[in-house]
């Protein structure tokens, strides 16, 4: 878990906590359950590997994005598969306070990952032709190799290809189901919450 660098608070939740609601699957243009959704990738999760097939979470904040991502990469780790975590922030503050070289480095181990998560991407104030270009090359390459990357952002598909380009959306949306979360969808942060708070201020 550490060298994956999930959020510590995600690992002890278990899949039976993943509570059910409705999302849209744009790619499809259908509404689903997400639990359908997780259960029938975590059971195909090899073939997924395989295939190179993730998914781009759209929606609020505390809606589960982050959550369900993390749950598939939690399940992945337990299937010997190796999987790694990211706030799109720390990979733009990387590109800028490293040289190249060890820059390189860690897109190449990013690349090689069997499971990639790329969170929040879309909240930095701005994106510089460098960042992007550094995406792109990372993305390019895990595509090439067949492996799963899975992103989550607070944009829509308009709002993010206006941001990162034509390009940077083919890539993405070539291999990746595109589920948008609704407003009105249960916040995992205060659901969760809300019981260490009761805990806590009853005793």
């Amino acid at each position: 878990m550490i060298e994956a660098n999930m959020p510590e608070d995600l690992w002890t939740v278990k899949r039976k906590s993943i509570e059910d609601f409705l999302i849209s699957n744009i790619t499809l243009n259908k509404k689903e359950s997400i639990l359908g959704i997780y259960h029938k990738y975590v059971a195909k999760l090899d073939e997924a590997r395989e295939k190179g097939l993730g998914f781009l979470f759209t929606g609020p904040n505390g809606s589960g994005k982050t959550f369900i991502g993390c749950r598939i990469l939690i399940e992945a780790l337990s299937k010997n598969h190796s999987s790694h975590y990211i706030f799109f922030y720390d990979f733009i503050e990387m590109l800028k306070e490293f040289d190249d070289s060890f820059v390189y480095a860690v897109i190449d181990e990013m690349a090689d990952v069997d499971f990639l998560f790329i969170d929040e991407i879309g909240k930095e104030y701005k994106t510089s032709q460098f960042v992007l270009t550094n995406l792109e090359k990372l993305l390019k390459e895990r595509r090439s190799k067949n492996k799963p990357t899975f992103f989550a952002t607070n944009l829509d598909i308009d709002g993010l290809r206006d941001t990162y380009g034509p390009s940077f959306m083919s890539l993405v949306e070539g291999r990746n189901l595109v589920i948008k979360f609704e407003e009105g969808a249960p916040d995992i942060r205060i659901r969760d919450g809300r019981p260490t708070l009761r805990k806590f201020f009853d005793a």
